[in-house]
Formats: structure tokens, sequence, C-alpha cells
């Protein structure tokens, strides 16, 4: 059901299509078509498994799709 986007740990401008980067209280993501990024958290609401509701539809080109975030709430790495 929809895409999975995997989380991007660098710079929010340096997203690649189909991820996405949190920049609290900002979340992110790149459209996998033409790479636009955009601020999802005003409109969307993130479950605790990382599903983004309603359907992202990108404001630059025809994607539209359920999407789900991959690694959300994990803890970090040291």
């Amino acid at each position: 059901m929809g895409l999975r986007l995997a989380k991007h740990l660098g710079p929010v401008g340096t997203i690649d299509p189909g991820q996405y980067a949190v920049d609290k209280p900002c979340v992110f993501v790149s459209c996998p078509i033409c790479g636009t990024i955009e601020d999802i958290s005003v409109g969307h609401e993130i479950s605790v498994g990382g599903v983004v509701t309603p359907r992202y539809a990108c404001r630059r080109c025809p994607f539209l799709d359920f999407l789900s975030l991959d690694c959300w709430n994990e803890e970090p790495r040291s």
C-alpha cells in the first residue's frame, strides 16, 4: 500500500527523490518523480508506524500516492 520513503540523515536541501528528512518540528519529503521538497508536517498526520495521511499530492507534478516513512520513531544509533 503506497510508497515507503527512506530516511535521509543529511541536510534537508540534499534529500534525494523518494526520501524524507526531519528538521523538528517539520517533516520534509522529496517527490519520487520530480524531486520537489515539501513540508508535510502541516496538513498531514504521521502515525506511530510512519503512515502519512491523507495521500500525498505533489504540487509540481502529477504524483499522488499514499506514503509511509521508513525508520519512523527509531532511536538514533550512536
